[in-house]
Parts: C-alpha cells; structure tokens; sequence
C-alpha cells in the first residue's frame, strides 16, 4: 500500500506501451511462440521458459495502480516469498456446502474440480432460476454458481447502488432455490453489478486500483497468521 503511493509516477498509457514492448522483449528472450501445430503443447521446457519469462515480466514493469498513477515494484525475493507462501489448497462453503479448491500439476492423477457457472452473463430476473438451475442440476458439477441480473425490479443495477445490495441478496436466495434437491454446492458470487458497472470490475493483468489493494489487504491477513 505504501508503494502505491512512493513507486515511480508514471502516466497509464505510457504503461501500456512499455508493458507491450517488454512482453515482445521477454517472448523473444526465452524463444516463446504460437505453433499451429501444437494447439496443446507438452514440451516441459517450453512451460520452465514461459514461467521464467513471466517473472522477468513481472519484476521488470511491476503492478500499475491506476489510482495514483504509479507502479509497484518487487524484488527477486519478495516475489520468491509469496510464491512459496501461496496456499496449496482453498476450501469454500461451510458444512455441507463445501468444496476444495486446489492446482493441478502436470499430470496430475486427482479429477480436476468442475466449476459449472454462467457468472458473467447478464440475464433477465424471469431468466435467471432456469439457467442456475440448468448448472445446478449437471451430475458432474462439484460446485456452481448463476449469472446476473442487469436490472432488479425495473431498477438498473448499479455499482454502491441500495439496489446492487438488494440484488446481490436476491441473487444468493434464487441459486438456493435452484440447488434444491441437487448435490452440487454453491459458490456464490455476491456482486450483481455487470462488468464496469460492479465494485470490483475485472483489472487487466498487473494492473490494480485502490479498492482492489484494500481488499488484497485484508485477505492477506490469514495467511499471515
């Protein structure tokens, strides 16, 4: 957070260009390229050089805070710090609403976990218990989730708005509805603002805003305990 407001000021789009020049740079120093031969590659060392040519990006152009205009950088070590402090597994849900999450390796013999969700479709309120209901109902699905609604009783749906908190409400109560009498979980997403218009709207890549730092901050602290 102190960083967001000591790292170098540097204008967004000025960002941008660096961040594309730099990722050509780092695709040609560890010889990165599309083959239309192998849609889906399995050269080992293909994935060490992309891995490498991610840290180098990152370490290189930071994290941009749009907020303040200014990148947040890291070192070799702190990166390598959080890397080795990431957790290894996340479990959602309580009692019998519950599922674990966890990264896949190479080869990997456990069953990868079947998120089915429309999160991100904007819907109708008439709509929305059909299709969470079309996910929940999936014998596959070990979790789901529903899509949004652009509008709450003739309200448009907007970010801070008494209506998006009504709506997120409405949302949670309609994906029980639809889970009634299916085995998968719910994993609820709470926002029902669509994208742009919800508190917390999708940042590109290495790029992040006050609100998203605050909320980074606070879910840190469990994994500081």
């Amino acid at each position: 957070m102190r960083r967001a407001e000591s790292g170098e000021a540097v204008k967004e789009a000025d960002y941008d260009k660096k961040m594309g020049r730099k990722a050509l740079d780092v695709a040609k120093r560890y010889d990165i390229r599309y083959d239309p031969n192998s849609i889906v590659p399995s050269d080992d060392g293909l994935a060490d050089r992309v891995y490498r040519a991610a840290v180098d990006l990152f370490l290189e152009m930071g994290v941009y805070c749009t907020d303040t205009q200014r990148a947040i950088r890291f070192s070799q070590e702190e990166l390598q710090w959080a890397l080795g402090h990431v957790p290894t597994e996340v479990t959602y849900g309580r009692e019998t609403e519950r599922v674990t999450v966890f990264p896949r390796k190479v080869e990997d013999p456990r069953d990868p976990v079947c998120f089915f969700s429309a999160v991100g479709a904007p819907v109708t309120e008439e709509t929305f218990l059909p299709i969470a209901q079309s996910y929940a109902q999936e014998p596959l699905a070990d979790t789901f989730s529903g899509p949004l609604i652009t509008s709450y009783r003739g309200l448009l749906v907007t970010s801070g708005s008494p209506v998006e908190v009504e709506a997120a409400i409405w949302n949670t109560q309609m994906l029980r509805e639809a889970r009634n009498g299916q085995v998968a979980p719910i994993l609820a997403f709470t926002t029902s603002s669509p994208p742009g218009r919800g508190p917390m709207p999708r940042s590109p890549p290495l790029r992040r805003n006050s609100e998203r730092t605050r909320v980074t901050g606070y879910l840190w602290r469990p994994w500081q305990r």
